[in-house]
């Protein structure tokens, strides 16, 4: 008990950018969404085709990714904004057991009040009702139930092991935001089967709001077996890890588990 009221104490700034983090990226997908798709926009007519308009909010969200990675919030608390990604650091040795505790629930608590947020923003200023918004339920699509699961596990899975690749190489690390914004925008092409999460807390919000739970374990377990199987191969590899930040930077603290110095400048 003592460690975790010393964890919660000490380490409460990273966990309230957690939450921070993650609200300000469900603002992004739900606002854009809605402003893209609603029945209103002006975005249906200058746009017709419905894949431009999905690629043009999954680069906007790529582009919100990158904005947090680099920004102060990002460097401070490691810019996991994904349950399933501090629990593989947790996996890795690199976060402690009641940190990566309040990151998860830090995380959930921040997504579905980032959708709140967007909801009052929309309704005060846009007059848009409960029902009008477009809370970006993620869903099976086309090809179903597995066909959703395998989409989530492939793009989970990639979006993991290039975490690890990045964020451990010397000359890369830097532009880990970046490489991440990008896939967003591939993955683009997988939103048609799962509605692209790889992130429970993401998909928890939407469906807490939305009322939509349909094959809301997918989105749970898919993501948690394709990362983990990414951290499994990434040590099988016999690479190492050296901290738990997606951008790390030395003048910001680190709650972690943290090597990154003698890993990349003591050498």
């Amino acid at each position: 008990m003592s460690e975790m009221v010393d964890a919660l104490k000490n380490h409460y700034p990273e966990y309230f950018m957690e939450a921070g983090e993650l609200g300000i990226l469900m603002m992004a997908i739900v606002g854009l969404s809605t402003l893209v798709e609603s029945p209103h926009s002006i975005m249906l007519q200058l746009i017709p085709d419905p894949f431009f308009r999905l690629l043009l909010i999954q680069t906007l969200v790529g582009f919100t990714i990158a904005g947090l990675v680099y920004s102060k919030w990002g460097q401070r608390s490691g810019i996991h904004i994904n349950p399933v990604v501090s629990l593989v650091f947790y996996r890795l040795g690199k976060m402690k057991f009641w940190d990566m505790i309040f990151y998860v629930i830090f995380q959930c608590l921040g997504a579905i009040l980032g959708v709140a947020l967007t909801f009052i923003l929309f309704n005060l200023l846009l007059g848009y009702s409960y029902s009008s918004l477009n809370y970006a339920p993620t869903i099976p699509g086309k090809n179903g139930v597995w066909g959703a699961f395998l989409g989530e596990f492939i793009t989970s899975f990639i979006f993991m092991f290039v975490i690890l690749v990045f964020i451990n190489h010397r000359k890369f690390h830097f532009y880990t935001g970046w490489f991440l914004s990008l896939l967003i925008v591939i993955f683009v092409i997988e939103v048609p089967y799962s509605g692209l999460s790889m992130n429970p807390a993401r998909t928890l919000a939407s469906s807490v709001f939305s009322g939509n739970w349909t094959s809301f374990w997918i989105y749970i377990i898919s993501p948690f077996l394709a990362m983990f199987t990414a951290a499994e191969l990434y040590v099988a590899l016999k690479q190492k890890v050296y901290c738990a930040k997606i951008n790390h930077d030395t003048c910001e603290r680190c709650i972690f588990n943290c090597t990154y110095e003698q890993g990349f400048f003591l050498k």
